[in-house]
């Protein structure tokens, strides 16, 4: 108890001698805050001091030749801005457009390559620019920048206005004649002296020195952006260097904007693919009926959604709708089949297959990342009457679409020297196989567990192309006859429509195979087709059977055809 109270009391002390210390410290801050400096007092002592005449002294003997010299003041100088060069930004193309065409000075013509071959010429010369264009004039004939400098050297007449060359020359192939100033041509002598006089007139008004200009202009010297100044410039650099570690960084971390997880995977291509296809034909006998005489056609439509994470590629699934039908035929040729289903293309990603070229620039096995492995689920719809058939199919198995050598090649592509060129310069081609299985086949067999093998290959040639006057649609016609061997074979039925095979003859014309078009699929892969099948008969698989009655050995066909993304 004793021991008890005494803690108590040395307690209830120590805490008022803390309060005393307390107010001590305070008491003393009052009194110091009388006597001491405060912050601002204290610069203006310590200017007070600075003002402080210095003390003369006698100079001595060892420092007789020194001179006291007062302290030194800074000066800031007021920034210049610099007179924007008016000279140079009439006459001369800024160095970020010419740049961005890939330009080179060839005795002070500005020359960017820009092919064509309905032009016969390889470079073009800088004309004028503003905004964001910058006009070109094409230099036929002049195939390397070498013939392009001969040409200018024997071509070339200069004339002086005001300490400005003016330059004249005549374009190749009996072209223009033009006046150059710089990078700015002219139709006539006048328009270029009246243009310096002014831009002269407007360096005066604004204080500038006009031959400085035109002096300063000739040297070839990036000019930077007057309201840029170098540390802006350096900042930006290190911010761009700084953003792009994060982003690697982040990339390999597999952080970004998009959720990771089982419906988020990186698709080969668009996330959404519409792909559309179709044909329509008049044919004499179908190879069922030598008085068919009649149209059919058919209209596919697949819609793709990408994304969930599979090995090697992701797993898409997609819907798929079939339109086909038939002037005159049995009921059942005419109907709309809707899918629903999801496909695996596992090669579509390998890039080894697309750059394996071992004979020439030929993509040998390119083809085979085309192969598409899918399930799917359909209804059938009949247009006409209704049948017994079965209108429900469970199918699973793979296909396989390509073509090549049916687009334009690149405007800076060379005439062809060698066998392999030649053949991707002239020769064309198409395959097509599916191979799959059917539950019910939409047979009259409930269970007909059908497997069905269709091959399509079409090879054939581009002729030389016809010239047509000018015209909206095309500069030329091409014709591009090709020979097709086609087979199908059915495991469950031997309707012959399902088991035949036959090499046919044909010439295709694409109207709007054009760079006019080029960006528009829905134009340029529009195909117009004349073709006689079969070269020996059609032949069928299975000759004997009660289902393969009807049967005409030869047809005769006309039609349209059109794609859009197919595959």
């Amino acid at each position: 108890m004793k021991k008890r109270r005494q803690t108590i009391f040395a307690l209830i002390g120590a805490f008022f001698a803390s309060i005393l210390f307390s107010g001590a410290l305070f008491a003393q801050t009052l009194l110091s805050d009388q006597s001491d400096l405060k912050p601002a007092e204290l610069d203006q002592e310590l200017e007070t001091a600075m003002k402080t005449e210095p003390v003369s002294v006698a100079p001595s003997q060892e420092s007789s030749s020194e001179v006291a010299s007062e302290p030194k003041l800074t000066v800031v100088k007021e920034k210049v801005t610099p007179k924007p060069n008016l000279f140079a930004k009439t006459f001369f193309a800024a160095p970020s457009k010419k740049s961005e065409s890939i330009a080179t000075d060839v005795q002070g013509f500005t020359i960017v390559q820009t092919p064509s071959r309905k032009m016969d010429a390889e470079f073009a010369v800088i004309t004028d620019f503003g905004g964001e264009v910058v006009k070109t004039r094409y230099l036929p004939g002049l195939k390397t920048i070498d013939d392009v400098n001969d040409y200018i050297q024997n071509n070339l007449e200069t004339s002086d206005e005001g300490g400005v060359e003016i330059r004249k020359m005549t374009l190749p192939a009996g072209g223009a004649t033009l006046y150059w100033v710089g990078d700015k041509a002219f139709t006539n002598l006048e328009d270029a002296k009246n243009l310096i006089a002014k831009t002269r007139q407007q360096a005066v008004e604004i204080g500038g020195n006009f031959d400085e200009m035109v002096a300063e202009a000739q040297v070839p010297v990036e000019i930077e952006d007057e309201y840029v100044t170098q540390f802006d410039q350096s900042y930006i650099s290190n911010q761009k260097k700084e953003e792009d570690l994060v982003l690697k960084w982040a990339d390999q971390m597999d952080l970004g904007e998009q959720t990771w997880g089982p419906f988020h995977g990186d698709p080969a291509g668009e996330p959404i693919l519409w792909q559309s296809f179709g044909e329509t034909s008049w044919r004499k006998t179908n190879l069922e009926d030598n008085k068919f005489n009649s149209q059919i056609g058919y209209w596919s439509n697949r819609l793709v959604f990408k994304g969930i994470r599979f090995p090697l590629n992701t797993l898409d699934p997609f819907l798929e709708s079939t339109v086909s039908m038939e002037a005159v035929s049995e009921d059942f040729k005419s109907k709309a089949d809707f899918f629903v289903g999801v496909e695996w293309r596992p090669l579509a990603r390998n890039h080894w297959l697309a750059n394996y070229r071992p004979i020439g620039n030929i993509k040998l096995l390119e083809w085979v990342r085309n192969y598409r492995f899918f399930v799917k689920y359909g209804d059938r719809k009949n247009i006409k009457d209704e049948i017994s058939a079965q209108d429900w199919d469970l199918q699973a198995g793979v296909q396989l679409f390509y073509e090549f050598g049916v687009e334009l090649p690149d405007l800076n592509q060379p005439a062809p020297e060698n066998f392999t060129e030649y053949l991707q310069e002239f020769v064309w081609g198409e395959y097509f196989a599916d191979y799959h299985w059917a539950k019910t086949d939409f047979s009259l067999d409930k269970y007909s567990h059908a497997w069905t093998f269709g091959n399509s290959l079409m090879l054939g040639v581009k002729l030389p192309g016809i010239p047509l006057p000018d015209n909206v649609i095309n500069d030329e016609i091409v014709l591009m006859p090709y020979l097709r061997l086609e087979s199908s074979v059915n495991s469950a039925h031997a309707f012959h429509f399902q088991n035949t095979y036959y090499v046919s003859a044909g010439v295709r014309w694409m109207p709007f195979r054009t760079w006019r078009h080029k960006e528009n699929e829905w134009l340029s892969k529009v195909k117009i087709f004349g073709e006689w099948l079969a070269i020996g008969k059609a032949q069928s698989v299975k000759q004997d059977s009660s289902e393969n009655q009807a049967f005409v050995r030869n047809d005769l066909r006309f039609g349209v055809s059109f794609a859009s993304r197919r595959y």
